[in-house]
């Protein structure tokens, strides 16, 4: 999928989708311009965290990462989390 993703921004940036409108300053000191094109607001994001939970449970771990995220989207932001084992010393949490 993530392959599929990338070969349609690729596309996308080829056939000129987030090219600038006519009259904007286009350099490398602009931010946004790509990004804005690609994402509506509100929209949804996924954040993979990973981190070495050797002295620490993973759920323990991946509520952390939630709370942070919390922290900054606001306690009413609906989260899905997944946590994902890597190896014995390292997990992966999977925020949407």
């Amino acid at each position: 999928m993530t392959q599929t993703l990338n070969l349609r921004f690729k596309v996308h940036a080829l056939m000129g989708s987030y090219d600038p409108s006519p009259g904007t300053v286009d350099d490398e000191n602009q931010m946004g311009s790509i990004i804005g094109k690609m994402l509506q607001f509100p929209t949804t994001y996924t954040f993979s965290v990973v981190g070495r939970t050797e002295s620490i449970a993973g759920d323990v771990y991946a509520n952390e990462v939630k709370s942070a995220l919390s922290s900054v989207l606001g306690s009413d932001a609906k989260m899905e989390l997944r946590v994902i084992p890597r190896g014995k010393k390292f997990t992966r949490s999977w925020v949407r």
